[in-house]
């Protein structure tokens, strides 16, 4: 088989991925999971939350170390989970479960190992951001950092599907240009198959093109928080091709940071403003 008609064969069975009745998407811990439908609810309370995280001591962990951690500083000490919940807050701590749980269970696969962390590294910025972002947008910011954080899975979850597909990984040079094309398709479809909300679904499934509904505003701050990225290198960047320039990879466009803005009313100076806001906070959780 010839270069080209093995990298035509590649993409075809990349397309196919989600028409197969029997694609699974990466697998989360359950508790991460159970905590997304708990927190959902109006009368959920902070035990039910921490009966929960208890059946998993490492996100518990997460939790805890989050709420000692410089940013959320001068509130105290939490001495329990139950005051570490409660410091937080049930959103912010849903949020950061889904952090740590990325890290641990979708973002270390060997295959692609470099990328992958780099996918993972540019979903944490972006999340962080998109919470600043709502802030000075005033939007309702409860899907956002969910929305940011997941919005770039399809990249890990394509990548994934061609290792458990193939006993040797294809090349990611194949690969990319279809993977690129693919990657919010593939997000939507795995936040969907995770039983996540359909609106979070739409927010990741459309966060590089316009759309209408209740979601419009937050899929515009994961937008601009996206774009900012790449003023913390936590952008996503293509594998060189074979004269060393990175291939094109989650490209925005400035018309669409400019669409953004003006729907979320935010002046020229306001990207500057948010960037400086998210340094210390991104250099953080960017640490690690």
């Amino acid at each position: 088989m010839t270069k080209s008609a093995a990298t035509t064969a590649l993409r075809a069975q990349l397309f196919r991925t989600f028409e197969d009745p029997t694609y699974r998407p990466p697998p989360l811990p359950l508790v991460a999971l159970e905590l997304s439908a708990l927190a959902s609810r109006d009368d959920v309370d902070v035990t039910q939350v921490v009966r929960l995280l208890e059946r998993d001591q490492m996100l518990a962990g997460a939790v805890m170390r989050l709420a000692g951690s410089p940013i959320y500083a001068g509130r105290g000490v939490a001495r329990t989970l139950t005051d570490a919940v409660a410091r937080l807050g049930i959103r912010t701590v849903r949020d950061s479960v889904f952090e740590v749980a990325l890290k641990k269970t979708v973002y270390v696969a060997t295959a692609y190992s470099d990328l992958m962390q780099r996918i993972g590294r540019h979903g944490t910025a972006t999340a962080y951001l998109a919470r600043i972002v709502c802030r000075h947008a005033r939007v309702v910011e409860e899907q956002a950092f969910l929305g940011a954080l997941l919005h770039d899975i399809g990249f890990a979850a394509l990548l994934l599907a061609m290792v458990r597909k193939n006993e040797q990984p294809p090349s990611i040079v194949e690969l990319w240009p279809a993977v690129d094309a693919m990657h919010e398709q593939a997000s939507k479809a795995v936040t969907k198959l995770w039983g996540l909300s359909p609106e979070l679904s739409l927010v990741v499934g459309n966060h590089h093109h316009e759309h209408t509904g209740t979601s419009v505003r937050v899929a515009a701050a994961v937008n601009i928080a996206d774009f900012l990225s790449e003023r913390f290198d936590a952008h996503i960047v293509g594998p060189p091709d074979e004269n060393g320039v990175p291939l094109a990879a989650c490209a925005i466009s400035p018309a669409s940071v400019e669409d953004s803005r003006s729907l979320l009313g935010l002046g020229v100076d306001a990207l500057d403003r948010i960037a400086a806001e998210a340094t210390p906070i991104l250099h953080e959780v960017l640490r690690d």
